[in-house]
């Protein structure tokens, strides 16, 4: 680096514009002459000098951050030209220009001597470095051969360690074969004695030591199981086999000698009986099987022979006699053998079990013969379903503590016939101590009462005709609950389906429940058809006249279909919960409940003829008042008040009388009728002033605020404010129709009326047309000339009405329309509720 920054320095001083030649030349011949004077290198020096000063930028970096130094010469991107240039950077500055190439020449020769030394140093220090690479490689050779040596030395131990382990395998195999064969020397030896033991307490009775020696035998006997082709063994195990099979028989032997003693006797038998359970207990689960229904099968002896197929006894009638005998046996048990057998054997249980299903195979014997023979009488069925289930009821509860055991056994699948059938096949049972689980006793629910499902027709038939007879009854019965508006014969069948329902419920939750339902439904549909009858009919149009009575009739009538809607749903849904679970899905009334919408819809169809009835005196005074010859616009006509005073006595009593639904249904189908008959009595009049024009369209602003205004003097729950909001804007959208009518009136005859009546009548017709110019007062002259402007304004219309012919319209298509799309809306919003 530094011999770089020399000769650069050189060049520099040779090249620079601001440096005399003279001088240049001097400096060089001075650094050359200073260079002579010191020992150059060799050969070799210079290529290892080459060598470093090329170094990469890494080398460079890192050197920069050893050695630290502000020497410009030591920069790698070091300029010569520019490195001058900054020393003498003027004329005036070439004074010390000596004084420099003084310094520079020193700094060259201290670093040439540098480079010389260090070149010397290195090229004695890599003759060391062969000498110390020789003796490495020779102490490598040397460590290698050890670590060869100690690796021969540790497989030979290895081979030692696996031959010493394997002597050790070999002993500790020894050990634990002599270990085994001590320990089954040991089980043999108890075996033996065990068996021997055995016989001994067997000859003598003693059975609790007998039931200790087989449980000890049966955990043995686990430990030989895989030595069962060794001759020792199998004698043992058919010695033992054959003493299991002496304790069975001894066992039923013991207990069918029981039956026979004294009550005094078998007081003091009963500990033997105890000890005689512990051997059964142990000689496995399926002889205690066995043996329970063995027990089950002679306990219900006298009852199968008793009440066989053939007998008096079990005609439909004596049903309770069962139960009652079957009680007596339960008493007896409790009392003789409740401490004899063991609680998880479940004996009692067992008992009513098998009873249960002889007693069930018996009825359904006697259900049949009697439906063969149309013989089956109702009442006694229905004692025998209620005695059933009653048992089942008191017998669930011993189940249920049944279930706390966590033992059972399963139903019986045969019968045992005889003893002596018992005893002969005890000996050939398999002798194998039984490993099954023990299962969950059985639920006696539904076992009996089931049994006369198939059979319910009689009872649903029964309550078919006593049910008829109750509606029957009801039926003229037009009483109303003033306190509800309901009619009291929607009550009373709403109360007799209940107890029906209620009654069936304590038998049967099956077919039979499903039917009743669809009595109930039956009932429902024929006394909506009834109310509907009940309804008059209007013979005039949309209006109908009839006395207060009749009225509130009707009104109760449509309140009742709500209320008898509302209570299908609710009872449906409450059949539902109780029913047998594949039966809730057929369990419906939309039927039903369409048809007491429909009757409703109708009886407020009704209600609004009423009400029409009631307004028809006052709207048919419009036609006869002379409205030609008005000539002051002064109060409200007469006709007015009288409206006004059927609103204010009829709107309360309907708004009470009738559900919120229905009400919006009947004042929206009324503000309609009332509307229209309004426009048909003043379209009925004749010429009308322009003072008659003002005094009639004053009427019917003040009918447009009555009817606004009315609702809001009834209860205050009948309407909410947002609905009565919409009320009155339906009644100003309906008002204005006729408003529209004075509008047409007022403006002047020509093609101006033409087009008054055209934007503001919403229904057009040439016959309109020609009521609107009657009204108005125009000459037959005119009238004709109107006409023509009409038809020739109005091409595509019939023109079937002469000319002059007025015909009044009466709207009823338009009302009967709109009462049935609002009646579909209710009860489509009902359904949703």
């Amino acid at each position: 680096m530094s011999s770089r920054s020399a000769g650069s320095t050189s060049s520099a001083l040779a090249s620079s514009p601001s440096v005399a030649s003279t001088e240049a030349s001097s400096a060089c011949i001075s650094t050359s002459d200073a260079a002579k004077s010191e020992s150059a290198p060799t050969k070799e020096e210079l290529v290892l000098l080459a060598d470093v000063v090329q170094l990469s930028p890494q080398v460079q970096a890192a050197i920069a951050q050893i050695v630290a130094t502000k020497d410009a010469t030591d920069d790698p991107q070091f300029n010569a030209t520019r490195y001058v240039n900054e020393l003498f950077p003027d004329e005036e500055s070439l004074e010390h220009l000596d004084e420099t190439m003084t310094k520079l020449a020193v700094k060259i020769r201290r670093l040439e001597s540098e480079i010389a030394l260090g070149v010397r140093k290195q090229s004695h220090t890599a003759v060391k470095g062969r000498v110390s690479l020789q003796r490495a490689k020779s102490s490598m050779l040397n460590l290698f051969e050890h670590i060869q040596e100690i690796k021969r030395k540790a497989s030979h131990s290895e081979t030692m360690v696996q031959d010493i382990c394997a002597e050790i395998k070999k002993l500790d195999n020894a050990k634990d074969n002599l270990e085994s064969t001590i320990t089954a020397l040991n089980k043999m030896h108890m075996l033996v004695h065990a068996t021997k033991h055995l016989e001994e307490m067997t000859n003598k009775q003693q059975y609790r030591e007998v039931a200790n020696l087989l449980e000890s035998i049966n955990d043995i006997s686990v430990y030989f199981k895989d030595y069962q082709h060794l001759e020792q063994i199998l004698n043992i195990q058919e010695k033992v086999t054959d003493m299991k099979s002496l304790l069975r028989k001894d066992v039923y032997r013991i207990f069918r000698e029981h039956s026979e003693l004294s009550t005094a006797q078998r007081i003091s038998h009963a500990p033997q009986l105890i000890d005689v359970c512990f051997v059964i207990d142990a000689m496995g689960e399926k002889t205690k099987t066995e043996f329970v229904k063995w027990f089950c099968d002679r306990q219900l002896r006298d009852y199968r022979m008793t009440y066989t197929e053939r007998s008096e006894h079990s005609a439909i009638e004596n049903v309770p006699r069962r139960f009652e005998w079957i009680q007596q046996e339960l008493s007896a048990y409790d009392a003789e053998w409740l401490n004899v057998f063991p609680p998880p054997w479940l004996v009692k249980q067992a008992i009513v079990l098998e009873f249960a299903r002889l007693t069930g195979e018996g009825i359904l014997v006697e259900l049949e013969k009697r439906v063969q023979d149309n013989s089956l009488d109702v009442t006694a069925l229905l004692q025998a379903l209620r005695r059933s289930v009653k048992f089942e009821n008191e017998m669930e509860v011993l189940f249920q503590q049944a279930s706390l055991v966590q033992v059972a056994r399963p139903p019986f699948e045969e019968d045992i016939d005889a003893l002596d059938d018992v005893d002969r096949d005890e000996m050939n049972v398999d002798e194998d101590v039984d490993s099954q689980q023990p299962t969950q006793p059985s639920s006696i629910k539904n076992t009996l009462s089931a049994m006369f499902n198939p059979y319910m027709s009689v009872y649903i038939q029964d309550v078919d005709t006593r049910m008829r007879a109750e509606i029957e009854k009801c039926l003229d019965d037009w009483e109303i609950d003033e306190k509800v508006h309901l009619l009291d014969s929607a009550r009373k069948i709403v109360l007799c389906f209940r107890k029906a329902m209620e009654a069936c419920l304590k038998l049967t939750r099956g077919q039979a429940f499903y039917d009743l339902s669809n009595l109930f439904k039956k009932f429902l549909l024929e006394y909506a058809q009834h109310l509907h009858a009940r309804l008059p009919q209007p013979t005039n149009g949309l209006i109908f006249h009839c006395d207060a009575d009749q009225q509130r009739i009707i009104a109760t009538i449509t309140n009742t279909c709500d209320y008898l809607k509302t209570t299908s749903s609710q009872m449906a849904e409450k059949i539902k919960k109780e029913i047998d679970p594949q039966f809730a899905e057929g369990i419906t009334t939309d039927a039903v409940e369409d048809e007491f919408a429909r009757v409703a819809s109708a009886s407020v169809s009704v209600l609004v003829a009423v009400f029409l009835g009631k307004l028809d005196p006052a709207i048919q005074k419009i036609p006869t008042m002379s409205w030609s010859t008005f000539q002051m616009v002064g109060d409200q006509s007469p006709y007015v008040n009288d409206i006004a005073k059927h609103l204010h006595d009829q709107v309360p009593f309907y708004q009470l009388a009738l559900p919120k639904i229905h009400f919006l249904l009947f004042w929206k189908s009324f503000v309609v009728a009332f509307v229209s008959h309004l426009q048909n009595a003043i379209l009925q009049c004749k010429r009308v002033s322009e003072e008659g024009q003002q005094q009639m369209h004053l009427d019917v602003v003040i009918i447009k605020k009555f009817l606004s205004e009315i609702l809001k003097q009834g209860p205050s729950s009948a309407v909410t404010s947002t609905g009565l909001k919409r009320l009155n804007k339906f009644v100003d959208t309906q008002m204005d129709r006729i408003l529209m009518i004075f509008q047409v009136l007022s403006d002047s005859s020509g093609k101006e009326f033409i087009d008054s009546y055209s934007s503001f009548i919403e229904k057009r017709s040439e016959s309109g047309f020609v009521k609107m110019m009657t009204l108005k007062g125009l000459e037959k002259a005119e009238q004709t000339r109107q006409i023509e402007m009409y038809r020739q304004r109005n091409p595509d219309e019939a023109h079937s009405m002469p000319t002059g012919v007025v015909e009044v319209e009466e709207d009823t298509n338009m009302f009967s329309k709109f009462f049935a799309e609002v009646s579909e809306l209710i009860e489509t919003k009902t359904a949703q509720q």
